[in-house]
């Protein structure tokens, strides 16, 4: 089990570091049992990894309030905001009828925006303004979130987290999992943090798991180590004998997750002989191509986990027992991007000048220009031409000639 969920408070006391944020929740729910809140909303803003999500869960176990959360960038359409959070804003509980509350939570609410939101904020005011149920906002940048929204809103800061902040709560967490660790080595972690709580235990978590004692030359060590190779990251998911280990191993390659992807991708039909087994894998690293894709262009780059637990420890998972050593290669697209390179090369210096000469960029050059001119250049005054007012050098007027 991930320690930062076998460890997240289970009340607002609790909470690390944020007793002020705390104070104002506290003061905000005995508001709503009074009937008579004066801001139907709270707005917990602040860096990631120093509570805000886990203060609301612990807040809903603590009153009984019935949980239902929302991510921004899943559901951010003005039409999905009104149905999911706003008729629930109305309705009371099963058990409890119109007296129960349900606690609605808007988790990376300052991800709603652009053209794709349009209304989506709106949407939000109105539900804030008619609501009968307790409201939370979660948002890392406040000032992302229009001033309207932030109006009706109690605002809590949660502040970054001290390094003894952090040392004391991984203490805990090695006392209780029996963990020998110097407290040095500790304190290495949580400075790495820089005050992201979630971010320093799972550091912790991935060292324990390879340490059977844990001390500061160890955790250096280990940063060193991230320096491994592709190959030992694909022979140890491949041959990986349990989810953990798979986890572990991609933790421990220093690569880009969608260039570890693409060598996945390239290299599992080598190893996996069971035909069902392969289907499983690619269907398992199809949905963390998804979560990559989400992460990049909504700008949620905290996705990125669920794409890397799903192409470790998923594959680990799904590949069955039948896995033979292979011979790994490169990605295709990465040969095809080596072969082509001076050819790329050549085509955007010749970009630049034409770009320059006719004052546009060389975006425009390439997309409207470059196509003409294999036509264009069968003309031998033309390119003549071209050569001399580009300055083009021997090597780009070769290339230019190859396009005929």
């Amino acid at each position: 089990m991930l320690w930062t969920e076998k460890y997240a408070p289970k009340r607002l006391s609790e909470l690390v570091g944020q007793d002020a944020a705390v104070q104002t929740m506290r003061k905000w729910v005995e508001s709503w049992k009074k009937g008579k809140p004066s801001k139907k909303s709270l707005l917990l803003y602040g860096p990631p990894g120093t509570g805000k999500t886990a203060a609301t869960r612990a807040l809903a176990n603590e009153t009984g309030w019935q949980l239902i959360e929302m991510n921004a960038s899943d559901k951010r359409t003005m039409s999905a905001l009104r149905k999911i959070i706003g008729e629930a804003s109305k309705t009371g509980t099963l058990l409890e009828g119109v007296q129960g509350k349900k606690l609605l939570v808007l988790d990376e609410a300052d991800n709603i925006h652009g053209r794709a939101d349009h209304g989506g904020y709106q949407a939000l005011k109105e539900i804030i303004g008619t609501t009968t149920n307790p409201v939370i906002l979660i948002a890392n940048d406040r000032y992302s979130i229009p001033a309207e929204i932030q109006a009706q809103c109690e605002l809590v800061n949660f502040r970054r987290l001290r390094p003894d902040q952090i040392v004391k709560h991984l203490e805990h967490i090695a006392k209780n999992e029996k963990i020998k660790v110097d407290r040095k080595a500790l304190e290495i972690i949580a400075r790495r943090s820089d005050g992201d709580m979630r971010s320093a235990i799972e550091d912790f978590q991935t060292h324990a798991l390879v340490f059977p004692r844990l001390t500061a030359e160890q955790v250096l060590l280990f940063k060193r180590e991230r320096e491994k190779n592709v190959f030992d990251l694909l022979r140890g998911i491949l041959f990986a004998s349990s989810a953990d280990v798979a986890r572990s191993v991609l933790w421990s390659v220093d690569i880009a997750p969608d260039e570890a992807m693409a060598w996945i991708v390239e290299n599992v039909p080598k190893a996996i002989r069971d035909p069902k087994a392969l289907a499983a894998v690619y269907n398992t690293l199809s949905r963390a191509d998804i979560f990559y894709r989400r992460a990049n262009e909504r700008q949620i780059y905290r996705l990125w986990s669920y794409m890397s637990d799903l192409m470790s420890a998923g594959v680990a998972v799904k590949k069955g027992s039948e896995v033979k050593a292979a011979k790994f290669e490169p990605p295709s697209y990465l040969k095809r991007y080596y072969q082509t390179a001076k050819t790329r090369r050549m085509l955007n210096s010749v970009a630049r000048k034409i770009a320059m000469a006719c004052h546009t960029s060389t975006h425009r050059v390439k997309q409207d220009m470059i196509p003409l001119l294999p036509i264009l250049i069968q003309n031998k005054k033309l390119l003549e031409n071209l050569t001399a007012n580009l300055e083009l050098s021997e090597e780009e007027i070769n290339f230019l000639s190859s396009l005929r």
